[in-house]
């Protein structure tokens, strides 16, 4: 009877051979879904006018005929609305009376004219679609512009909007230099007049109008 000798070497390569050839398992995966919350509230104040500067017109001179002078310098009313609802909301303004410092006499029949401009807001992305609106029923006293005229002494008017649904973050409307524009009549007296200008704003949209 022979006998036949296998060496180890090629022993152990058949076996390994007989492993690679064999059907791996296919791996098991599992999965789980959790909840990641979080609660956004709105800030105490959530209504915010943050910015009105003051403004200033260049040096009128008497005239027979009507003065009307322009703003010497940019002026800025920047607003917040923050409460998370987007309610809409109306920015006014409320010119009062022009008096002398000197003679305390009252300038008569003094107007005021806002151009309408774009505000500009630090929302992030593409915010044309929440942009409020510039009153623009109103031509300017010179030139073409659109925009909303005051009367000294008279009551508030709206000057910016914003519709329900728009509006919400912060706003900036910068009126440019030599763009706002008042209007001052024949027959006044020399004096260096100041008036009160006060902003309100209140988060009520303009009431749309009835269908005809």
């Amino acid at each position: 009877m022979k006998k036949y000798t296998i060496p180890f070497s090629a022993l152990a390569l058949g076996l390994l051979v007989l492993a690679g050839g064999a059907t791996k398992a296919s791996a098991t995966t599992v999965t789980e879904d959790a909840t990641a919350s979080f609660k956004l509230v709105a800030p105490t104040e959530t209504l915010k006018i943050t910015n009105a500067t003051d403004l200033t017109f260049e040096d009128g001179v008497i005239s027979a005929d009507d003065i009307v002078t322009t703003n010497s310098a940019d002026a800025v009313v920047a607003i917040q609305e923050l409460s998370g609802n987007a309610p809409g909301w109306q920015l006014s303004a409320k010119l009062g009376n022009f008096t002398g410092t000197t003679n305390g006499k009252t300038l008569t029949g003094a107007q005021l004219f806002y151009p309408s401009v774009t505000p500009t807001t630090t929302t992030a992305g593409d915010a044309s679609g929440i942009l409020p609106v510039s009153v623009a029923t109103d031509t300017a006293f010179s030139g073409a512009d659109k925009g909303k005229i005051l009367a000294a002494g008279s009551d508030a008017a709206n000057i910016v909007t914003a519709a329900a649904g728009k509006g919400y973050g912060s706003w900036t409307m910068t009126y440019p230099k030599n763009k706002l524009q008042l209007k001052v009549p024949a027959g006044n007296l020399k004096d260096t007049y100041t008036a009160t200008l006060t902003y309100t704003l209140i988060d009520t949209p303009v009431a749309s109008a009835p269908a005809s």
